[in-house]
């Protein structure tokens, strides 16, 4: 004679099979997606060259015009973009890399010096920031500093959590106008294994979820809240501590 369940057994079987059902597809779903890539993004094994820095409101800078040191002068560049030059009216620089600004300057000059060679020198920067956001300890803004690479703007940031993935921590670049987006394995950068890649001003540096982090967090959202406290414990514990980063 086959055992009669209690209610309440019943609807714990049910509620555990509809849970394990909803994990599964959410992973099938999530291979299928993996799988649809078409390019992946691109690994700095050749670090790419440097962008042309543009000035920045705040910036400021020095003007020097050869054989007319009367004209020097150091100038910053104000919010509205523009600078203040002697003998010219005010001259568009936010935007300008310094050598367009100098062609600008000296195509102004042209009319009072014949052929006058101009010089421009960025002496102190206004918005040399980075953002490093994610899986670390303090996300948030840091001042770029001189070779600073995605490993020592993530130590700068306290470092990697537990739940960080190494491997694949994303860099978004602004490259004119449109973004370049790079993937840096820093755990083999770290290791010497791999290349970092050298950061230039405003890049994002952002940390993903590792796989095992990603898991728990669909366990804890749809499985343990709907389980039973006696069952989801044993359940999110037999699951995740299998799965691999």
């Amino acid at each position: 004679m086959p055992t009669i369940l209690p209610d309440s057994w019943r609807a714990r079987r049910c509620l555990l099979r509809l849970s394990l059902s909803v994990a599964w597809l959410a992973l099938a779903a999530s291979g299928c997606a993996e799988s649809r890539k078409i390019s992946p993004v691109p690994s700095p094994d050749v670090e790419p060259p440097p962008l042309l820095y543009k000035l920045e409101p705040g910036d400021e800078i020095e003007i020097k015009v050869l054989d007319a040191r009367e004209l020097d002068e150091k100038v910053i560049v104000r919010p509205d973009g523009k600078i203040s030059v002697l003998l010219l009216d005010d001259v568009p620089a936010a935007g300008r890399t310094t050598d367009e600004l100098a062609q600008d300057i000296a195509h102004g000059l042209a009319a009072d010096y014949v052929n006058p060679t101009v010089t421009v020198t960025i002496r102190n920067f206004a918005n040399l920031n980075v953002y490093v956001g994610g899986e670390v300890d303090r996300p948030g803004i840091l001042r770029l500093e001189h070779r600073m690479t995605v490993g020592t703007a993530v130590i700068s940031a306290g470092g990697l959590l537990d739940t960080g993935q190494p491997s694949n921590v994303i860099v978004v670049r602004d490259a004119g106008g449109h973004p370049l987006v790079y993937s840096v394995d820093l755990a083999g950068a770290l290791a010497g294994k791999r290349p970092d890649l050298r950061l230039c001003a405003h890049d994002i540096v952002f940390v993903p979820k590792s796989k095992v982090a990603e898991l728990n967090l669909f366990f804890d959202q749809y499985v343990r809240r709907v389980l039973p406290i006696d069952l989801a414990g044993t359940i999110s514990y037999n699951y995740v501590s299998g799965a691999r980063p």
